[in-house]
């Protein structure tokens, strides 16, 4: 219930000290999860990314989180507004005119079909965005609207890397409850999982109970 304990210096990572970046400068805009039966687009997965600003954001020192496993990407730019298509490296991939790419080393082998929570955090650990994808359907991706919400896509491809989504014929609800009164205003980041104990066997001055501690 307070501040945390201070880290050891030598553990602390170095954030990118000219990264402004904050929540919803870049947005997870695609995910092609399932590309089995792609006959116009290379049978790989990939995940979309967009700038939504009118400036370059500079990726150095930002993660790509897949469920729990976390990705640094690599050391890149992405130019302002502009749709960059990540995939795991070696593999073809095609990029819309326009689009750019970022072929990672560690990008997962297999995106899962039954659905995962893909998330983009910058260099001080903010998280800039985060989508629980749904189950996915072969050889069609799943897009997002400007609302937010995410259907597959009608593009007669199956897809579209690295330019803006095809038009949506319906939505599907989104993957978080809605606020009936519609006065949930906050949005990532405002709330952080700050500290967690998970083994409190052998606690002396704090009784030996679990917790999580999170932070407005």
């Amino acid at each position: 219930g307070t501040v945390n304990s201070q880290k050891d210096i030598a553990e602390q990572p170095t954030p990118n000290p000219l990264d402004d970046s904050g929540p919803g400068d870049v947005i997870i805009n695609e995910i092609m999860a399932n590309p089995v039966g792609l006959t116009d687009l290379p049978e790989a997965e990939y995940v979309e990314i967009y700038n939504s600003t009118d400036s370059a954001i500079s990726l150095k020192g930002w993660d790509f989180v897949y469920d729990t496993r976390i990705i640094e990407f690599p050391d890149s730019t992405i130019p302002a507004n502009t749709y960059t298509v990540l995939f795991r490296a070696g593999r073809d991939m095609y990029i819309d005119q326009g689009g750019t790419a970022i072929p990672m080393e560690n990008f997962p082998a297999n995106l899962a079909n039954t659905g995962k929570t893909i998330s983009v955090r910058n260099s001080h650990n903010i998280m800039i965005d985060s989508v629980g994808y749904a189950t996915a359907k072969a050889a069609r991706s799943w897009e997002r609207n400007t609302g937010g919400e995410w259907y597959l896509s009608n593009d007669p491809r199956g897809g579209t890397p690295g330019s803006v989504n095809s038009s949506e014929e319906t939505t599907l609800p989104p993957t978080k409850p809605e606020n009936p009164a519609n006065t949930d205003s906050c949005s990532f980041g405002d709330i952080i999982i700050n500290e967690v104990m998970a083994n409190p066997v052998g606690l002396a001055g704090l009784p030996e109970t679990e917790y999580e501690d999170i932070y407005n």
